[in-house]
């Protein structure tokens, strides 16, 4: 009980960091969902992911917006929101390496 308690915590602390992608919070985010499960406690995907989008950086608040307000989030599997959020991700990370002037050509 104190275990699952403890989880629980751990779980509802969870906040992406700056420094972290994608991939390194998802996992963090699973694990804890993991030890969850395997003592005794049902977590559905719609409580992951919205937890997740709770808890991610500035820099992906217009993609919180676009997932809450066009997607049906109760539909969504956790392997298709990591990858929605990691192409955007990429995204984001290609489009701040180019230069200011090669954004611009035509």
């Amino acid at each position: 009980m104190v275990r699952l308690q403890t989880l629980r915590s751990q779980f509802d602390m969870l906040k992406m960091k700056e420094s972290e992608s994608v991939e390194e919070y998802f996992n963090q985010v699973i694990v804890i969902v993991n030890q969850l499960k395997l003592n005794g406690e049902f977590v559905e995907d719609k409580k992951v992911i919205e937890k997740i989008l709770r808890s991610l950086t500035r820099k992906f608040e217009a993609t919180t917006v676009a997932i809450e307000e066009a997607k049906n989030i109760e539909k969504m599997s956790i392997e298709g929101f990591l990858g929605f959020l990691q192409s955007r991700e990429l995204r984001k990370k290609q489009y701040d390496s180019k230069p200011l002037e090669e954004a611009f050509q035509t």
